[in-house]
């Protein structure tokens, strides 16, 4: 939790900002397929939030879809 935007570090290739609201106490983040997920812990009120991650356009270029997806 920020008072205001923290720097964005120039590491992350992609950053993503949007605005979230909890729709109850339980709302967790969960990481993709399942795998793991966190309590948020946090009201039910406004946030902003952002996502950053490197080597997604190197992913995207190596085709990391299952045998049998689409």
């Amino acid at each position: 939790m920020h008072d205001q935007a923290p720097l964005l570090d120039p590491a992350w290739e992609d950053v993503v900002e949007a605005s979230f609201r909890p729709v109850s106490a339980g709302s967790a983040l969960v990481q993709w397929a399942g795998e793991a997920s966190w309590d948020l812990g946090r009201e039910e009120t406004d946030y902003r939030v952002r996502y950053c991650a490197p080597g997604m356009d190197e992913a995207h270029r190596q085709d990391t879809r299952l045998e049998d997806g689409p």
